[in-house]
């Protein structure tokens, strides 16, 4: 088996304050500033914590030093606090509802998700990361994509992608674009064109899963946490793993790809996701952060991926410029498919 080689780890900004909220405790005045001491006596130390200081319900993110010391007015992990300690983005302190019951978050979660499914038009920027190891070696995979969609709804679909994939320091780059009937792929020069409806076979993957006994529009969605940023909402929330491989083994069996025959399983053994909504109630960020294990003819392979999508102006119309279709040449063997 080829060997494959570790490339390093990608650095990301440190992720906001996610510790348990402190549903109890004191603070206490320690000179010019605070401790918080939790209710089995201990004190919050080196660390991020959600407290409800007044107990209305809404909970704001401190951070405490190593000796236990509130942080004020300073940078904290390249995080803002200010005078008060509280965590602050955009001059918008952070805050958790500790109130909202799990029913109210999926409401609001279906909504979005309504807003999301109304949307004729996108323009997203897609950055993922995969870690993937075989036999003790491994191989981290980066993804960068600009991805821009007009007739979601309206049908006349145009799509445009411009990728960048690097894995073991070399770096590939696709564009591709569906016009008219037509999808064309440039990578690295090479440049194809291939007939398909796309419009077809997105209601087909629509009515594909429409046909799932799955009732639930919050089906495997777990442990629902709602946040404030000013007027802006974001949910977390984690995924049923065996709900999840439920449904996934549906769809492919639903599309024709169970190969269970031929020795291949996979395993979902952790989901989580994330959307930020803004303010008109639409998706300006969703992310999704997932490890499974595949198995295939005695092989094992653990894969974990890390995927956000930004999308710029949600609602809005966009406006896409097309590259030239020259110089394409038709892919041998799709000739005869409809378009």
């Amino acid at each position: 088996m080829k060997s494959w080689k570790k490339i390093g780890l990608l650095v990301f900004p440190a992720v906001m304050c996610m510790a348990f909220p402190a549903f109890a405790g004191q603070w206490e005045r320690d000179g010019v500033t605070w401790k918080y001491q939790e209710d089995d006596g201990s004190y919050a130390q080196d660390t991020w914590e959600w407290i409800d200081g007044n107990s209305d319900g809404i909970a704001e993110c401190y951070h405490f030093d190593a000796n236990g010391h509130l942080d004020q007015n300073t940078v904290v992990n390249n995080w803002i606090v200010d005078s008060t300690g509280a965590w602050v983005v955009g001059g918008n302190v952070q805050q958790m509802d500790l109130s909202a019951s799990q029913e109210e978050i999926g409401a609001i979660y279906q909504a979005v998700s309504e807003a999301s499914s109304s949307m004729n038009s996108m323009d997203a920027q897609v950055d993922a990361v995969i870690n993937m190891t075989i036999d003790g070696e491994s191989l981290e995979m980066l993804m960068n994509m600009d991805m821009k969609a007009n007739g979601l709804l309206s049908g006349n679909l145009e799509l445009l992608y411009n990728m960048a994939v690097t894995a073991e320091g070399e770096t590939i780059n696709i564009n591709m674009f569906y016009l008219d009937g037509y999808m064309y792929m440039d990578t690295m020069g090479t440049k194809i064109k291939m007939p398909m409806d796309m419009d077809e076979a997105m209601e087909q993957s629509v009515n594909m899963v429409s046909q799932m006994d799955i009732s639930d529009p919050l089906y495997g969605m777990e442990n629902l946490k709602l946040y404030y940023d000013g007027a802006k909402k974001t949910i977390t929330y984690d995924v049923n793993s065996a709900e999840l491989n439920s449904a996934v083994q549906s769809i492919m069996a639903a599309a024709g790809m169970d190969m269970s025959d031929l020795g291949y399983s996979y395993e979902v053994t952790r989901a989580s996701g994330t959307v930020k909504i803004d303010e008109n109630g639409y998706p300006e960020e969703e992310s999704v952060s997932m490890d499974m294990t595949m198995d295939f003819l005695g092989m094992t392979m653990d894969m974990g991926m890390d995927m956000t999508i930004d999308i710029q102006d949600p609602s809005q119309p966009v406006v896409i410029s097309f590259p030239s279709t020259e110089g394409y040449e038709e892919l041998i063997g799709y000739e005869d498919m409809a378009v």
